[in-house]
C-alpha cells in the first residue's frame, strides 16, 4: 500500500507540531531563568505527588562530566 501525503497535508502538520516545539522549549527556558532568579540552591516547590522542582546546580556537562 502506498500513501501519499499531499504538500497541503504536510502544512498542516508542521503548523501543529512547530507551535507545540517552540511552546515547549519557551516553557522550558522560561522556568530555568524563573527557578535561577527566585530559588535558593537545594530548594524546592512540590507541585504535584509526582512533580516536584528543585534548584540544583551541575558543574559539568552532560552526565556531569568536568572538563
Amino acid at each position: 500500500m502506498n500513501t501519499v501525503i499531499s504538500k497541503s497535508e504536510i502544512k498542516r502538520m508542521w503548523s501543529l507540531v512547530l507551535p507545540i516545539f517552540f511552546g515547549i522549549v519557551i516553557f522550558d527556558q522560561w522556568t530555568k531563568i524563573y527557578v535561577k532568579t527566585h530559588f535558593r540552591l537545594g530548594q524546592s516547590h512540590h507541585i504535584t505527588d509526582w512533580w516536584q522542582i528543585v534548584f540544583h546546580e551541575n558543574n559539568g556537562m552532560a552526565f556531569s562530566i568536568e572538563m
